[in-house]
Order: C-alpha cells, then sequence, then structure tokens
C-alpha cells in the first residue's frame, strides 16, 4: 500500500530531470511601457511543508530571500540575469537548479520541481521592495521553456496625502486601480506602512474595492480610475511611524497576467497629532467567549502600551468596552494575538444605547449595534492583528457612543478564530 500510495503521488506531481536545462524568457517593462535596459531579473523558487504556502512580497522583494521556518516555508533566490537594450531577458538552468528540496524522486531518476517565480524590482525605487512579479510556474519534463511574458510595472500614481491630518485627523492614501477589462472580478489591494528606518511595527491592510466600512477601498468620488484609503494619523504616527513620523507605503495588487508592487511617493512625514487626543475613560471592560466572562479593566489590555499583553483565557470572541460617553476620534484593537488570524476578521462595531451591564449589552440584537470598521488578515508578525479606525473631525465631533465591542470571525470556510492576547484596548476622544 505504501508503494503503491507513493507511486500515485509522484504520478499526479511534476517531475523534472535534474540534469536537463530549462529555459525562462520575457521582457522587462517601465510603467510606461518602454523597454527596461540593463535592470536585473531573478528567478525565485519556493516550497512549503505543506505545498499550500505561498511567499509575501516582503520576501519576494528581499535583497536576500528568507523562508519562516515556524511554518515550514522556504523561498531562495536561484539565479539573476540583465536585460538586454530592448528589455528581454533568458534564464538557463538545470533541473536540479528547481528541484524541490526533501520532493519526491522516481525510479528513472526524476525528481520533484518547486515553483518558480520571475521578479523585476522597480529601479525606481531606492529600496528595491516594489516591482513586478510573475504567478508561479512548475516545470515538467516536457515543458522545458516557459515564456514569462511582459513583465510591465504597474502604473499606479500612488501618492500619500498628510495635510490635512491635523483638521481631520485621517492620512489618505491613493492610487491607480487595476485594469480587469471586461472582469467583473473585484480587485484585492494589499497596503503596509511602516517606518523609513524599519524598526518599528508594521501595519497591515487588505481591502477589495467597496464599501470601506466593510473593510473595503474606496473609489475617489472625484476620480473613478483611482481608489483610496483613509488612515488614523494618530495610531499611524504612535505606532508605526519612525519617531520623526517618516514612514514607506506600499500597495500590492495582482493583475490578470502579473502582480505587481507600488511605492507611495510621501513628501512629508506623518505630522504629530498624539498630544490632541486623550484616551476615553472605561467604566467596564471584558473578554467574551465560551468560558465565564474575562474582566480586563485594569489589566494589559487597558495600560495604554500596545507592546504589553493581556492573556486571554476563555477562548474569546469578541471584546466588549462600557464607554464613558464621549466624543470618539479613533478607537479599536492594537497588537492581539488572534488564532488562524491570517484568516480571520475584527468587526469593530458601536452602541448608542447605554446597557446597564454587560449582560444586557451581550442580549442586544444586531440592530443595537452600528459597524464602523472591518480588518483582515495579519498585521505584521504571525498571527498578530489590530484594528483601529478614525474618524473625521472636520466641523463636527464625529462619533458618540456608549459602547463599543470587537468581534472576531472567520473570513472563508475556516474554523471560528478565538482571541489569545490583547495589546491594548484603544479609544481616543479630543484633547479638552
Amino acid at each position: 500500500m505504501l508503494s503503491v500510495a507513493g507511486l500515485a503521488t509522484a504520478c499526479g506531481n511534476p517531475a523534472i530531470d535534474p540534469n536537463a536545462r530549462y529555459e525562462v524568457e520575457g521582457q522587462a517593462l517601465g510603467a510606461d511601457g518602454e523597454p527596461l535596459e540593463d535592470v536585473e531579473v531573478r528567478l525565485l523558487k519556493y516550497w512549503s511543508d505543506s505545498r499550500l504556502l505561498e511567499p509575501t512580497t516582503e520576501q519576494i522583494f528581499a535583497d536576500t530571500p528568507r523562508g519562516d521556518d515556524g511554518v515550514g516555508f522556504n523561498i531562495e533566490l536561484v539565479d539573476t540575469v540583465r536585460t538586454d537594450d530592448d528589455g528581454d531577458f533568458e534564464f538557463e538552468i538545470y533541473g536540479e537548479q528547481i528541484a524541490l528540496p526533501g520532493g519526491y524522486s522516481t525510479a528513472d531518476g526524476l525528481v520533484e520541481g518547486a515553483k518558480v517565480i520571475v521578479v523585476v524590482r522597480d529601479p525606481n525605487d531606492p529600496d528595491r521592495r516594489s516591482g513586478v512579479y510573475s504567478y508561479p510556474k512548475t516545470f515538467m519534463r516536457s515543458d522545458a521553456k516557459w515564456g514569462a511574458g511582459d513583465l510591465e510595472m504597474w502604473d499606479a500614481a500612488a501618492s500619500a496625502d498628510f495635510t490635512r491630518a491635523n483638521s481631520t485627523g485621517l492620512l489618505r492614501l491613493s492610487w491607480r486601480g487595476i485594469e480587469r477589462g471586461s472582469s467583473t472580478v473585484r480587485n484585492k489591494y494589499r497596503i503596509t506602512v511602516e517606518g523609513a528606518s524599519g524598526g518599528t511595527g508594521r501595519l497591515l491592510i487588505r481591502c477589495n474595492e467597496g464599501d470601506v466600512v466593510e473593510g473595503g477601498c474606496a473609489k475617489d468620488p472625484n476620480d473613478s480610475t483611482m481608489i483610496e484609503r483613509y488612515l488614523s494619523a494618530y495610531s499611524v504616527r504612535a505606532y508605526y511611524a519612525d519617531t520623526n513620523g517618516e514612514v514607506l507605503a506600499y500597495v500590492q495588487a495582482n493583475g490578470p497576467n502579473h502582480r505587481f508592487v507600488s511605492r507611495f511617493a510621501i513628501t512629508d512625514p506623518v505630522p504629530d497629532i498624539r498630544d490632541t487626543r486623550d484616551p476615553v475613560g472605561l467604566d467596564g471592560l471584558w473578554a467574551v467567549g465560551t468560558g465565564a466572562d474575562q474582566r480586563l479593566l485594569d489589566s494589559f489590555a487597558d495600560d495604554e502600551d500596545p507592546r504589553t499583553r493581556e492573556k486571554i483565557t476563555n477562548s474569546a470572541t469578541a471584546i466588549y468596552a462600557k464607554l464613558r460617553p464621549a466624543d470618539i476620534t479613533d478607537a479599536g484593537l492594537l497588537n492581539a494575538l488572534v488564532t488562524n488570524a491570517a484568516n480571520a476578521c475584527l468587526i469593530l462595531e458601536f452602541s448608542v444605547t447605554n446597557f446597564s451591564d454587560l449582560a444586557a449589552a451581550k442580549d442586544a440584537g444586531g440592530a443595537m449595534w452600528v459597524q464602523k470598521g472591518k480588518a483582515c488578515g495579519e498585521n505584521g508578525a504571525r498571527n498578530e492583528m489590530s484594528s483601529l479606525v478614525s474618524f473625521d473631525t472636520t466641523g463636527s465631533d464625529s462619533v458618540v457612543a456608549a459602547w463599543m465591542r470587537i468581534r472576531a470571525v472567520a473570513d472563508g470556510g475556516v474554523a471560528a478564530p478565538t482571541i489569545a492576547e490583547v495589546g491594548e484596548v484603544a479609544v481616543f476622544t479630543p484633547k479638552r
């Protein structure tokens, strides 16, 4: 039975000759469609114990790509070439270079191949963290030549506008949407923001084109070709920017033929509006799950330091906070650990009803809660999530609420996530 199983695995997966030559060819183009002359093109291979994991863009564009032993994932640089005067490139490699380490082998000497991708880093990005790369390819013995096509940079026109942050409390990111022709598929985007020095945490936002309250990225009302997303100036400056407010930001998108990463043009540092905010007083704070409700008031969960974490012991699926009624500018959950965070979402909701106690808040129907934000996926470290939203304070005192709750829900057909640790339940009001 073991021999039959092994044979079935070998026949059902691509196999390559380690001694045969394989070729990859294509062309590198700038965002204007003109050939990129004398630029580096990289061929990477990756693999995982589960055969399912994909690399992040940070791993793909790194000078020295590194895997993650914690999840059994590996990535390697196979070879580099440079384009000619017409932007053309070609790789010639042996099967052993793209073989999957630890993969199966057949009786006639064939071996299992790893997935490979072609990467062109944007020569105009001094940090080489953006560009264009192919979808994965797995070679077979009968398929020894791969035409990777025209790898053209994304003309994203990505820019960051921080000029109104002091009045609105918001940072605006905007970029040109990916074109899909007649396709009805909604584009997905992945945004990262971190300190320019690289020594801070990384804010990661995933969104589809659509309703912002549902975690989406909205169409620019003044230009339907552009997408925009607003971020909390307070949270970015306090938790993700360098001490002088300098940040780097990137947006990733998957096109019909290739994948892209574009760098946001940022001319000014994030303004420091931290002195314009005060924490909202909490009259109660609980983790609600399958066990007894866990009291979090006066714990690491509300000590105004997201680097400390309070362990949650009741398999919580929600955090409830009883607020001292106030005008809210920024609110949410910071630096939490959530099981299966890569496939989870945090939903932020408020109620204007001043429920007398936690039991009444838990019993309240969904109509008594208004969703104000949603964040999905890991925010940097493994299983780490944050969901902090900011409200426009121009000419108003923004949102008034008596209770807040944050629910952890599954993003797709996976096991329901639970909140394992809480870094900070953050709720802020304008300084008086």
